[in-house]
């Protein structure tokens, strides 16, 4: 979901002439605790979003729109 997200971004800039403007995530993550009506604001589920972000990052595959491509995210309220 995330890469979709990022190459709807890439889509739009592209549409609007700018073909090779890099994008940079400044923020994302996921909550580990919340109200008692936030389903899935678990750590467990923080654990594994960040973990499988990290793989994301580390494989340097980039996104389907633009295959190895630098990605620039910064992790938010990594522990809380």
């Amino acid at each position: 979901m995330l890469f979709a997200q990022i190459d709807a971004v890439y889509s739009a800039l592209a549409a609007l002439g700018f073909k090779k403007l890099p994008v940079h995530i400044s923020e994302t993550g996921w909550p580990s605790k919340g109200d008692e009506d936030e389903a899935g604001a678990t750590p467990e589920n923080a654990k594994k979003y960040n973990g499988n972000l990290i793989k994301l990052i580390c494989q340097k595959k980039g996104t389907p729109l633009r295959p190895g491509s630098d990605l620039n995210i910064y992790v938010f309220a990594l522990v809380q």
